[in-house]
């Protein structure tokens, strides 16, 4: 049994609107990945600078909650994401996810840029 709920929009933003779409597949995708078994779960394989920003934007935009609708701080969220994933948890985990957040460049995109670009390239 789970102790948080992820709230997903995605039927209500318009097929145009590209950054809406990708903040709520994510937001999906991460609630995926929070409630897949153990068996799927057993490491995280992506950039830890992924996976923490995925976490950022969830809590920043208050859909992560516990079974009551109350938003989760960022710190419960990131033991939960650290425990399912048995990673390191960063010292300072709000400016970790940040600079996962500002990430640009020619080799360092920002995870939502990634699903931006996804979202593009799938469209008609």
């Amino acid at each position: 049994m789970t102790d948080f709920m992820i709230e997903s929009h995605v039927d209500s933003i318009p097929t145009n609107d590209t950054t809406a779409l990708a903040k709520e597949q994510m937001y999906a995708d991460f609630d995926r990945l929070l409630r897949a078994s153990d068996e799927v779960r057993k490491r995280w394989r992506g950039s830890k600078s992924d996976l923490f920003e995925m976490a950022y934007r969830t809590y920043y935009n208050n859909r992560i909650t516990d079974d009551s609708g109350v938003p989760l701080p960022f710190s419960r969220v990131c033991t939960i994401v650290c425990d399912r994933f048995h990673i390191h948890r960063p010292q300072n985990i709000y400016t970790f996810a940040l600079m996962a957040c500002r990430r640009e460049g020619i080799r360092a995109h920002t995870l939502l840029k990634k699903y931006e670009w996804r979202i593009k390239r799938l469209a008609p």
